[in-house]
């Protein structure tokens, strides 16, 4: 089985370097072919490619349109019955895409990875320490809250039992057939920045009755980077009000309460699966009746 990286980049030199290296170093890398999308970087991200000529790896520039652009654009040079989206930070482990492979031979489905977070401000002083992290696992690499939260959605095997598969959708940690991708369109590129794109793109593939499936032993390594402090929830508010606009509709509009934090993974379940009673009740009422 062979497979397409999906990476897409915006400016990200040094994780780039890191990234492409971990492909380098990955098992089985010889089935591979990685396609970096290159999303109007002011940074020569073409540098950092051009070191890994010994890999079959395929660099496209694009004007700045955001990830889902990118991500789209890649599937034009995808040539693989299965793709893998690794974002531009997220080194792989040793054994990343054998894993994906694996457990997509057994279902026909979207298989969700493991994320973990590296902490250093300074990569170039702690590259040594980062590498035996991502080849041997240790406890300086701390799985995130959210990913966390969502792995509660799985069973034992890696099967989805949840009303909400969609709210484990990872796009920087993800496989699936190409033709799954191709079935629901791609991501949505009206998400330019940082948001719920991959949300909105689990919602359709769960609505057309795709299964989600974890890989728990799939896992990259995000080297984590600061963020102002309004980032986060700025983001999420326009991303929300985005999607909630198209798909009007009970889960998306408590998806808001849960990311957050007003509402727990667990109630944001019973809301959604009517355990609790009152379908025409109003969100602030229903958060009311959890609370009591």
């Amino acid at each position: 089985m062979n497979a397409d990286i999906i990476i897409p980049v915006y400016n990200q030199r040094e994780p780039l370097l890191l990234t492409l290296e971990g492909f380098h170093k990955q098992i089985g890398n010889n089935k591979i072919h990685i396609i970096v999308v290159d999303d109007g970087s002011k940074e020569r991200v073409p540098d950092i490619v051009d070191i890994f000529s010994n890999l079959d790896i395929t660099y496209v520039y694009q004007e700045n349109g955001g990830r889902s652009k990118a991500r789209n654009t890649a599937l034009k040079y995808a040539v693989a019955d299965y793709i893998i989206f690794n974002d531009a930070d997220r080194i792989p482990g040793k054994d990343f895409v054998e894993k994906h492979l694996r457990r997509l031979q057994e279902t026909d489905s979207i298989c969700i990875g493991s994320l973990k977070e590296i902490y250093f401000t300074n990569i170039e002083e702690h590259l040594q320490v980062i590498w035996d992290i991502v080849q041997n696992g240790g406890r300086l690499a701390r799985e995130p809250g959210h990913s966390k939260n969502v792995d509660c959605l799985f069973d034992e095997f890696g099967k989805c039992m949840s009303v909400l598969p969609w709210i484990a959708t990872y796009s920087g940690n993800m496989s699936m057939r190409r033709e799954t991708f191709e079935k629901v369109g791609g991501f949505d590129e009206n998400f330019k920045t940082w948001g719920f794109e991959h949300f909105e793109f689990g919602y359709r593939l769960h609505k057309s009755n795709v299964e989600f499936v974890r890989e728990r032993e799939a896992v990259n390594y995000h080297l984590a980077h600061g963020r102002d402090k309004s980032f986060y929830r700025e983001s999420i508010v326009t991303s929300y009000e985005y999607f909630y606009g198209k798909y009007p509709t009970k889960e998306i509009e408590l998806l808001k309460g849960y990311m957050l934090g007003e509402i727990s993974l667990q109630e944001y379940e019973k809301m959604v699966a009517g355990e609790i009673k009152g379908e025409n009740a109003t969100t602030k009422e229903l958060f009311i009746r959890l609370k009591d």
